[in-house]
């Protein structure tokens, strides 16, 4: 995986690298314009490697003396690239998404542009909640970054307000500005409270409700076998019916029944 990460933030850098080349030739061939000289020198009394070799020589003798002034006339590129990536993106970075500092600023750039080369943010999901990284920049905002999703738990993503998918216990990464919408925990649980209503008779009642579940999509079959089983469905004439309130509890028993699934109660 850190192989992986090195070769991305590799390639990235080779790119720059290309762009600052590119940049540097385009300012040789205007320095070149600039000042002209005479056609390559030709020797034809001398055989063709000797006059190869003054070719050569005179084509380096011709750069080097270009190298000056296309750096200088480079320059202003360079520059200008540096304060882009060095104060002007990472101020709007900080004012846009409240940074603690410029370097958070600039380690956030850094990893949307040439990508990840260490296994760092990463953050950590455990028991249900975020055990590692919460509320920190990278929970905030989202990746690139790192993310481990314990057994216990399972998370949903989002980014831009949209959401992208639903990462169970795993190791992995998260996309440019892609978050973490909500943690579920896969344990059983066991959910104390108290209802509280008024008889006809306008009398307070309450009653004390233990609700146990767990979040689950799996069974196993008479066979043995782990199959999948889907949510109960409410028939929509049942749904209209006036009898609902009171037949809803018998409803589902008789279609969990007919599932077969049993206790606790696998949620999709």
């Amino acid at each position: 995986m850190r192989w992986k990460l090195q070769a991305q933030n590799s390639n990235r850098l080779i790119i720059l690298l290309i762009l600052l080349l590119l940049i540097l030739a385009l300012a040789f061939i205007a320095e070149a314009h600039s000042h002209p000289t005479d056609a390559v020198p030709a020797i034809p009394e001398t055989p063709p490697q000797g006059v190869l070799f003054v070719q050569t020589q005179w084509w380096v003798q011709r750069l080097i003396s270009l190298l000056p002034g296309a750096i200088y006339n480079s320059l202003p590129a360079f520059l200008a690239l540096a304060a882009i990536f060095l104060w002007l993106a990472p101020r709007f970075i900080r004012g846009l998404y409240d940074t603690r500092d410029m370097g958070e600023a600039r380690s956030f750039l850094q990893r949307l542009v040439f990508g990840m080369s260490r296994l760092k943010p990463i953050i950590i999901v455990r028991e249900g909640k975020i055990a590692v990284g919460s509320g920190s920049f990278f929970d905030r905002v989202g990746g690139p970054g790192f993310i481990i999703v314990y057994n216990d738990s399972a998370v949903v993503l989002e980014r831009a307000g949209r959401l992208t998918r639903v990462l169970g216990p795993s190791v992995g990464f998260l996309e440019p500005y892609e978050r973490i919408w909500e943690v579920i925990d896969l344990r059983p649980q066991r959910w104390l409270f108290t209802d509280h209503a008024m008889t006809k008779e306008g009398i307070p009642i309450s009653c004390e409700v233990d609700v146990t579940f767990k979040i689950d999509d799996r069974v196993v079959g008479a066979d043995g076998q782990v199959q999948e089983v889907s949510p109960v469905e409410i028939p929509d004439d049942f749904l209209r019916s006036k009898t609902f309130p009171e037949a809803l509890d018998r409803v589902i028993a008789e279609e969990i029944e007919k599932g077969g699934i049993s206790t606790p109660l696998p949620y999709t």
